[in-house]
């Protein structure tokens, strides 16, 4: 351990100054990660390419972070090559840092035989730039398969009646991409048990690719809440299936609530449904709907929207926040009676800092 200690303090000293943002815990987990290091040549390799790294444009902390995504990216003679090719698409430090971090195998996946075929195989499907960039940052995995797997992606999703020329179809893609067949497969089935027709699934795919990005339980917990609770006809749903898309939790059930207690007072406009008020955003919701419970003194069910809002909102940047950090203005929302406050903006309020 001694010997391995002295290594690695040798790799991270680079002269005449020491590279900074390294500490042991890091420095020991990256040995772990990938055991090369021990038969690597301090001197020849591991501090020239780390030199190499500054030398690109690369600052002392997105160094760290780029290595301990990816620590086999010291390894690579043609180090140069990829960073170059991978910022040229990219266009920055910070997202090929992204993308490592999803995929400690795209800087060493080879550009020749799988990653520059694949992209090509992209480019030539009509899928833009933009597009591409996106998914390298979020599913980076799926440029590391061989082209012959993407082909077969690709001739999945035109059997499902996606043509390449529709807007859809990287969405489509990548749902196809990011599940098992027998996974995607089962959101068929799932459907199909709530009295959806094949075609029916598959016209909800091609309108609405991300609902095959959803779990059995979440897919089944929305089909019973519109059927039994919102009391959706079947085919209302199937006609509309961007309904599956919204959040139950922080959009469906809140809004229904809202529209159902409306309705039962006579203060809803007939030609508004669920999916014209769940379509709304949050801003023109408030704006339309839920001034009329204030206006008319419904002040419980006013509260009970927000505050569910309020604590959902928590719970979202709660999942992205280190709460030690972080803090909700909870004051902002509740007045000195205890009620939320007339002046709140809403669920778009901001975490402050400590």
């Amino acid at each position: 351990m001694n010997n391995l200690s002295r290594k690695l303090s040798s790799f991270i000293s680079i002269e005449p100054n020491k590279l900074s943002g390294w500490n042991d815990a890091q420095v020991m987990k990256l040995m772990q990660r990938e055991p090369g290091f021990l038969r690597a040549n301090v001197e020849t390799i591991l501090k020239p390419r780390m030199r190499s790294l500054q030398e690109m444009g690369f600052s002392d902390t997105e160094i760290v972070q780029l290595v301990s995504s990816c620590p086999r990216v010291l390894l690579l003679r043609d180090i140069q090559l990829r960073i170059d090719f991978w910022r040229s698409l990219l266009g920055s430090n910070e997202w090929l840092i992204k993308a490592c971090r999803r995929s400690m195998f795209l800087l060493t996946s080879s550009l020749a035989r799988k990653i520059e075929p694949n992209i090509s195989l992209l480019r030539e499907c009509g899928i833009s730039e933009q597009c591409i960039v996106q998914m390298v940052v979020t599913q980076p995995s799926l440029f590391c398969r061989t082209e012959k797997c993407i082909k077969e992606f690709i001739e999945h999703v035109e059997e499902l009646g996606v043509s390449r020329d529709c807007k859809n179809f990287p969405r489509a893609l990548l749902a196809v991409m990011t599940r098992s067949r027998s996974r995607f497969d089962a959101t068929f089935a799932t459907l199909v048990s709530f009295g959806w027709s094949q075609p029916d699934c598959i016209a909800a795919f091609r309108r609405h690719p991300s609902i095959w990005n959803l779990s059995k339980k979440n897919l089944c917990d929305k089909m019973t809440f519109l059927m039994k609770e919102a009391g959706c006809e079947l085919t209302y749903i199937i006609y509309r299936p961007v309904l599956l898309t919204y959040s139950l939790e922080k959009r469906l059930r809140p809004r229904y609530e809202v529209m159902n207690f409306l309705d039962q007072n006579k203060l809803l406009d007939k030609r508004h449904n669920l999916q014209s008020l769940v379509k709304l955003s949050e801003e023109k919701f408030r704006n339309q709907f839920l001034f009329l419970l204030r206006k008319e003194n419904f002040i419980a069910q006013y509260d009970s929207y927000v505050v569910a809002n309020v604590l959902l909102t928590i719970e979202r940047e709660s999942n992205a926040l280190n709460l030690t950090k972080y803090f909700f203005t909870i004051a902002e929302a509740i007045d000195d009676t205890g009620r939320v406050s007339s002046s709140w903006c809403g669920p778009g309020a901001p975490l402050i800092q400590v």
